[in-house]
């Protein structure tokens, strides 16, 4: 599967470089094992949740903005954990 990740630059002023690097880590990890992910639905988008590779007890959360030609279109969430 592919994915986009939205407003990368804001989530590294946001945060930092080493914690996009960690979510773009655990996206790609996620991305190629899984062929479908497992979306919940909410208002306004639905979103998809991904452990955080370099951490035993964060998960990333996702709304899917659009799904187009199995490219998945995300905007970050929030971190759980």
């Amino acid at each position: 599967m592919r994915y986009t990740l939205r407003n990368k630059d804001k989530i590294k002023e946001e945060f930092s470089d080493v914690f996009l690097d960690r979510m773009l880590r655990s996206l790609d990890v996620y991305f190629d094992k899984n062929d479908k992910p497992e979306e919940f639905e909410c208002d306004p988008h639905p979103y998809i949740l991904i452990d955080d590779m370099d951490h035993s007890v964060n998960i990333f959360a996702f709304y899917v903005i659009k799904i187009t030609f199995g490219a998945y279109l995300l905007a970050f969430k929030e971190v759980i954990g």
